[in-house]
């Protein structure tokens, strides 16, 4: 396969250099097509034509493009070998046996003198022809009145490539929301070559079942699933609500602290001697509990400054049991943090 690669990448260089040779030195020949512009539905035969006058010892090379990619198809009035089993050369043009969705793209035959006196050329335009498939679309459950929602809409399987209209319950939207009444006061931009469709902003008009549909001209257009998406408003309430819970927690929390450093529960006999401490817990609380078993490992466990708990075994015996109170406060360190966190996510999922 790399040899093959290799000689017909050598074959193409060979052929841009003809190429800018034989345009240095037209002459009167001219090359001519019967179709510019050929659609042929996938998996079936196609000829593209390319006549030619002019040339007494005329040589054919047929070229392909389609995006970043070019490849000789014939050079030298010869099949390429990647084209060999599937595509046939006459002096009319070439012939593929069996067109696929990667065949489209555009086609250059080019014919010059051997003596590379004369040169010209003619593209022709191939579209395989395959239906749109079902559209897959993205529409948020909810969107929060006055800021910006995505919906999205696609299909790969189309060609040529599908456009794509949307539908509100039902009702198709138009590009332009001021001239139907249904969507007047909606304000959003809808692009059908894309298939997104952008509210800015959300209304409390724009409630409703979302579906697109995809649709190129070849077999039949197909519609999407419908999807609700509700337009909400923002609950500054619960946010409110949420600050104030985290206010009030973190002020027990620290009366909770001043309370126990106040009666002595921090003092240095409460605490475990330096060298039993874990490694990471240079500072902060830190207690160890003795298991049933004295043979078992000791679970040595701490609460770091910024309250991330850690917990390492340390193979020891010898360990005197933590206050009630460090357990209490350890309790209202976690309680705290996870509160806020768990009220910020309920409201995410309202909007």
């Amino acid at each position: 396969m790399g040899t093959k690669a290799q000689a017909e990448r050598k074959l193409l260089r060979l052929f841009v250099l003809e190429i800018l040779l034989c345009s240095l030195a037209l002459g009167s020949g001219t090359v001519h097509t019967s179709e510019p512009e050929v659609r042929i539905p996938e998996n079936n035969a196609v000829k593209l034509s390319c006549t030619y006058s002019g040339f007494s010892s005329p040589r054919v090379e047929w070229k392909f493009d389609h995006g970043d990619t070019t490849r000789l198809v014939c050079y030298n009035s010869k099949i390429t070998a990647s084209y060999e089993n599937r595509v046939t050369f006459s002096s009319s043009g070439i012939t593929f046996k069996s067109v696929t969705r990667e065949d489209t793209g555009t086609y250059t035959c080019m014919v010059s003198e051997e003596g590379g006196n004369s040169y010209g050329e003619v593209k022709v335009k191939l579209i395989v022809l395959v239906p749109p498939s079902k559209p897959t679309v993205s529409i948020p459950s909810s969107a929060t009145i006055g800021n910006r929602a995505v919906l999205t809409c696609s299909e790969q399987d189309g060609s040529p490539p599908s456009k794509y209209t949307w539908y509100r319950d039902g009702i198709e939207m138009p590009a332009n929301p001021k001239t139907s009444r249904a969507f007047s006061n909606s304000s959003y931009n809808l692009n059908p070559t894309t298939g997104e469709l952008v509210f800015d902003p959300v209304s409390a008009s724009d409630t409703g079942e979302y579906s697109c549909q995809a649709e190129n001209g070849f077999g039949t257009a197909v519609k999407s699933n419908a999807v609700r998406m509700e337009a909400v408003e923002l609950n500054v309430g619960a946010i409110v609500a949420a600050v104030l819970v985290t206010l009030i927690l973190l002020g027990i929390l620290i009366f909770g602290i001043w309370f126990a450093y106040s009666r002595g529960y921090f003092h240095s006999k409460y605490l475990l001697p330096e060298a039993l401490l874990c490694p990471s817990l240079s500072r902060g609380l830190a207690w160890c509990h003795l298991s049933a078993d004295p043979d078992t490992a000791l679970m040595c466990a701490g609460v770091v400054p910024w309250g991330a708990l850690i917990t390492r075994l340390t193979h020891t015996k010898s360990c005197g049991p933590a206050p009630s109170s460090s357990l209490a406060v350890l309790s209202s360190v976690l309680l705290t943090l996870t509160i806020p966190f768990l009220l910020f996510q309920e409201q995410r999922k309202g909007e």
